[in-house]
């Protein structure tokens, strides 16, 4: 898939990462939520040494209506 791909690049550039599984759902505070294998998920994380944290590197879109409208090439 796309993170590994990802991963390797970070970490050929020196930049340490890690790849991470877990659940992606919508959730409000105070309310319950029913998470289901449906909502697992992957990401990747890379290390800023100057703030000294792991920070997310998502590129998955958070729905199909995030994702840019497609393009053509102009013809001429």
């Amino acid at each position: 898939d796309g993170h590994s791909g990802l991963l390797g690049l970070l970490r050929a550039a020196g930049i340490p990462a890690r790849y991470v599984t877990g659940y992606r759902v919508d959730a409000r505070a105070g309310q319950p939520v029913q998470v289901t294998s449906d909502d697992a998920h992957a990401w990747v994380e890379y290390y800023n040494y100057r703030t000294w944290g792991w920070y997310v590197l998502e590129a998955t879109p958070a729905s199909l209506e995030d994702l840019p409208a497609p393009t053509t090439a102009p013809t001429e």
